[in-house]
């Protein structure tokens, strides 16, 4: 008894059949508890190690049987399929003349679109049979297909694969781009998978229509060339334009929007003049025309190449003016979101209010809390339409900036006459059309930081503007310094400046070494 603990119930550490630490213990029932802490000593020992010495030949032989079935296994199989680059079948689209008699119709409203047909022939350049080919076609507002994607089956059984889809225009907006891209997606014999690409060309009938030209405009655009004018209703002769007063200089066209594009070639010069009452309508129509003019003048031939250049001013205060309005747009629905949110939490603090009111088991005045509630929920639904009106608002001003920003690249590339494809193509990257409605980063911070690496770069003018600091990708106050830094990008092309991807450019060079000279002595 003199063993036993009655606070902790402990009677004895035994051993028990040679295992040391048994602990028994009694519960309040009386039972007897044997236990031990620890686990089982493992009682096999390691077998000892032989020592005899190494037969090295019989190694050597291992070790080349073991190397010939190395070289064996990483040998290239000869029978082996090559794999190439080269596609499986090509993609093949059918010109599209004209635009079909019978449009599709808008199942609410009954409304005829202006469309097209498009036939894409699918022709294998091998004998091979796919089982299954997904042909995707991604058009932009306003236009839309029919469908978006064609299922393809046993492609390359029989000569050519046709796929037959229509691509409407809706007129929602302005049309941005005639290209369409076209995306075939497929599994070759060897379970890879593979993919395709091409492309359409939408004829310029389903954009716009013939109409009467307009003599005023409030925006206007001068194009000079080094070839004689043109008949402009030779250059638009499917259009089927009318000649205004029996002359052949000028033409006109509608969009599904209703806004009119005048297209005028001046009789004692070689100058045509794009002029509309919307900034935004005048890309598609000076993007078409230079392309037929380049057209036109390549099957005449001649010494000396076509040359176009646009003598300016560049249009940069209607360009800023779709840059604020954006802004402006993108800075209400963000104070509509953050409203939105301070009146939700408002509402579920009160809603947490009333149910402790109506919980309790004494009744207690509700203090006007429910008329809160009430008013609560009433600015949340009108806050949320507003959000909503301005959420759309600002997909058209992208919309917008998008056209707005690809005609302000077309005149400043025609503008600078030293400016190749290449220039043209890191100017696009830095001052990109794709205008998104990020919350966290938008298209201002985006292009100001890309136009200030080029300030710092390639158009830096001393080492101390090389020296200065990036700014943080975050929402600014206003657009001021995006349109100073835009003007200045222009100011430095205008004198020579080349765009390069190259950190230090030759002229660089030589004004830091210029620098350095200078304070040397």
């Amino acid at each position: 008894s003199s063993g036993i603990n009655a606070e902790y119930g402990y009677i004895a550490v035994l051993s028990v059949k040679n295992l040391k630490g048994q602990i028994v213990t009694l519960d309040d029932s009386g039972r007897i508890y044997v236990s031990y802490l620890g686990t089982d000593p493992s009682l096999q020992t390691a077998a000892p190690v032989e020592n005899r010495a190494i037969n090295y030949d019989e190694k050597d032989v291992e070790m080349a049987k073991l190397q010939q079935t190395i070289r064996e296994c990483t040998k290239p199989i000869e029978h082996a399929p090559k794999i190439t680059d080269q596609p499986d079948f090509s993609i093949f689209v059918e010109p599209i003349n004209c635009l079909d008699v019978v449009g599709v119709k808008h199942e609410e409203t009954d409304t005829e679109y202006p469309t097209v047909t498009v036939k894409i022939n699918l022709r294998c350049s091998s004998k091979i049979s796919l089982e299954k080919v997904t042909l995707t076609v991604s058009p932009e507002v306003p236009f839309y297909a029919t469908q978006r994607s064609v299922v393809l089956t046993n492609v390359g059984s029989g000569p050519t694969s046709v796929a037959t889809f229509s691509i409407y225009n809706t007129g929602e907006r302005q049309a941005s781009d005639l290209v369409v891209p076209l995306v075939a997606n497929y599994t070759n014999n060897h379970q890879s998978p593979r993919s395709v690409h091409n492309s359409l060309h939408l004829p310029l009938q389903l954009a716009v229509t013939a109409t009467c030209p307009e003599k005023s405009a409030a925006h206007k655009i001068t194009i000079e060339t080094n070839k004689p004018v043109v008949n402009l209703l030779e250059i638009f002769s499917e259009m089927e334009c009318e000649a205004e007063g029996g002359q052949n200089g000028c033409v006109a066209f509608k969009s599904a929007s209703g806004d009119i594009v005048t297209l005028l070639a001046a009789k004692n010069s070689q100058k045509y003049r794009i002029q509309s009452s919307s900034f935004t309508a005048l890309y598609i129509i000076i993007k078409q025309f230079l392309s037929r003019l380049r057209r036109h003048f390549e099957k005449i031939g001649g010494t000396q190449p076509l040359l176009v250049t646009f003598p300016g001013p560049v249009p940069l205060q209607e360009y800023f003016d779709m840059i604020d309005l954006r802004f402006e747009l993108r800075l209400r629905a963000r104070n509509y979101r953050e409203m939105l949110s301070q009146r939700a939490q408002q509402f579920r603090a009160v809603q947490r209010r009333l149910l402790t009111r109506f919980k309790d088991k004494t009744p207690t005045p509700l203090h006007n809390m429910d008329t809160l509630l009430e008013g609560t929920y009433q600015q949340i639904l009108a806050l949320a339409d507003a959000d909503l009106q301005t959420t759309k608002a600002l997909e058209e001003a992208d919309h917008a900036l998008r056209l707005a920003t690809k005609l302000f690249l077309l005149l400043v590339k025609l503008w600078c006459s030293g400016m190749d494809d290449k220039q043209a193509s890191i100017l696009e990257a830095c001052l990109t059309p794709e205008a998104n409605s990020s919350d966290d980063v938008g298209w201002e911070e985006t292009v100001d930081a890309s136009i200030t690496m080029l300030l710092r770069t390639c158009l830096a003018k001393t080492s101390k503007e090389q020296s200065v600091i990036a700014a943080s990708l975050k929402l600014p106050n206003d657009t001021t310094k995006l349109k100073k830094h835009i003007a200045l990008l222009l100011e430095r092309l205008n004198k020579g400046g080349t765009l390069t991807l190259n950190t230090y450019s030759d002229k660089q060079q030589r004004n830091s070494t210029k620098d350095a000279i200078e304070s040397g002595s």
